[in-house]
């Protein structure tokens, strides 16, 4: 079992705490270099360019438009796991992602 599932069955039926998730801004350069750090060339691009408008941002905890909050069921979990199974391939299912 996958860290990922292991934690999305854990979750099932409780209310998820988000008070000390920073959902924009927040981040310094230097965290952002040790967080691309190591990648392949093509993954760092794409995690550099997704976090890079929140470099020297201030930090905001609420969360973005559109976000569901709140319990999920045991069809729910099933779901997103196989999704992240399949966007994940071998690595998921070896533990690995």
């Amino acid at each position: 079992m996958s860290l990922f599932e292991s934690c999305i069955r854990a979750g099932i039926g409780q209310e998820s705490d988000l008070s000390g998730a920073t959902f924009t801004g927040g981040l310094k350069r230097e965290n952002m270099d040790s967080l691309v750090e190591g990648l392949p060339g093509n993954s760092r691009e794409r995690l550099w360019g997704k976090l890079a408008p929140h470099i020297g941002k201030s930090a905001s905890h609420e969360p973005p438009e559109g976000v569901i909050t709140g319990a999920y069921t045991a069809e729910e979990a099933e779901r997103w796991i196989a999704e992240y199974e399949e966007a994940m391939g071998e690595n998921a299912k070896a533990g690995k992602g």
